[in-house]
């Protein structure tokens, strides 16, 4: 018979020690390949199996819970308001009329409030106006309880707020629930500001060593999974809050759009490496498998040849003490321009030539969240 078609894409799982987990193996160039379509990590492979095992993967929109800023000292900048949409039949987005003037950059706002008014009040995550109310601390401290009660009953879970999930739920609440029906933990941890470094150094100084390894990314990840989560995403070290607020509603959008987990985060915090990019994305002058193209080498090679014999610029040659055959005030110069107008438009400047490693790539992550949110985990969760 037929050998067996392979599959397009790859769905990749990395097996991290402990010592190791800290470091960013999702950014290796290796792991950005346009075939793979997804990058998790997982604590062992007897707890692969057993997710594997579990059940679909797929949560209702309205069954997700929240818990953001439990001690309510985080501020945000606003999200950059949405460009506006190309209008139809054009090919350039619409342009406010002249005359208008652009708004002034808003002071930062807390946490609490600006989850309330673009997630909550469905500015940004119209979804979110069914979630049912949770945990925000500028209503109150969360008690052990409260923090017991919204994670076990919850569809997914999200959390945004300084330090460590376990810094505020402490192991000993999490580790005897059962969470085999959370399909997913959105841990936006992490965030830092002077009163919340302040506050969890103190903490820190009466903890002790094993109590603040548990904290750390990789055994918050091992924990929860041993409780049953399924899909578990969280940051690896401390990130600015507004960068990290702007990640949770960019991974909120997606979700809400019905991509699963995994592409979401690829899209958002993976972006594809240059040296596997498709035809469609290989810059001007190079051809799909990275060789120059014809802007470098055949007819615009030889007349970028002749414009520097008729400029003295030859490759290779001594520099000539004679000024520049592009200086306006010598009449040659516009014979020579006019002579070789072609090779002027094939010969780009330094700055204008495309770079051969570098591709176009989408919109660029936040530099403090490249490489540091990873998932642990089933990529395919999804909401519905």
């Amino acid at each position: 018979g037929a050998p067996p078609s392979l599959p397009t894409t790859t769905h990749v799982v990395l097996i991290v020690d402990a010592e190791l987990a800290p470091l960013p193996f999702e950014l290796m160039h290796q792991l950005r390949a346009s075939h793979i379509s997804a990058v998790s990590r997982d604590v062992s492979v007897s707890t692969l199996l057993q997710r594997l095992r579990g059940e679909a993967t797929e949560v209702k929109k309205a069954a997700v819970a929240y818990a953001v800023d439990p001690r309510n000292e985080l501020h945000v900048l606003p999200p950059p308001p949405e460009k506006p949409q190309t209008a139809a039949g054009s090919k350039k987005p619409q342009t406010p009329s002249a005359g208008v003037k652009e708004e002034p950059p808003q002071p930062p706002q807390p946490l609490c409030a600006a989850f309330q008014k673009d997630v909550l009040g469905g500015e940004r995550v119209a979804f979110a106006k069914d979630w049912p109310p949770a945990l925000l601390g500028s209503s109150q401290l969360p008690s052990g309880a409260q923090w017991q009660r919204t994670i076990s009953k919850a569809g997914a879970f999200v959390y945004a707020g300084a330090g460590s999930l376990l810094a505020h739920a402490p192991p000993e609440l999490v580790t005897p629930l059962d969470l085999r029906s959370l399909g997913a933990c959105l841990l936006f941890d992490q965030m830092e500001s002077s009163a919340s470094h302040r506050r969890l150094a103190q903490e820190a100084n009466q903890k002790c060593a094993t109590r603040i390894s548990i904290e750390s990314a990789h055994s918050t990840a091992a924990l929860l999974s041993l409780a049953g989560v399924r899909s578990i995403v969280l940051n690896q070290w401390p990130a600015a809050p507004s960068a990290c607020y702007a990640s949770m509603l960019g991974m909120l959008t997606q979700l809400g759009q019905g991509n699963t987990l995994g592409a979401a985060l690829r899209t958002l915090f993976r972006p594809p490496d240059a040296g596997t990019t498709s035809s469609a994305n290989t810059p001007p002058g190079l051809s799909k498998d990275g060789a120059k193209g014809s802007v470098e080498t055949g007819e615009g090679k030889k007349e970028g040849e002749k414009e520097g014999k008729a400029g003295g610029s030859r490759p290779g040659s001594r520099p000539s003490s004679r000024p520049s055959s592009r200086s306006k005030s010598r009449p040659e110069s516009s014979q020579a321009d006019k002579a070789t107008p072609k090779s002027r438009a094939k010969s780009p400047n330094k700055k204008e030539r495309p770079s051969e490693a570098d591709a176009p790539p989408p919109p660029p992550p936040p530099l403090s969240l490249t490489g540091n949110a990873v998932l642990y985990g089933l990529p395919s969760f999804k909401l519905i």
